[in-house]
């Protein structure tokens, strides 16, 4: 039997990976050439987390 990752509640701690992921995404290849699944793949975070912290591309963009 496989092993589950325990869940951990830690909201500021996923909002700084969120901002750090997204920093290095938008200016990679571009903010409009990135969509909000490739920041979510790489943060590792769903898209419930991500909207909860940040509604829309544009609110996380702009912080």
């Amino acid at each position: 039997m496989a092993m589950r990752k325990k869940r951990t509640n830690d909201p500021e701690g996923m909002r700084r990976r969120v901002l750090d992921v997204a920093e290095d995404i938008f200016q990679a290849p571009g903010y409009h050439a990135s969509s909000l699944g490739d920041l979510m793949a790489a943060a590792g975070v769903t898209g419930g987390a991500l909207h909860h912290h940040f509604p829309t591309k544009k609110a996380l963009g702009w912080r």
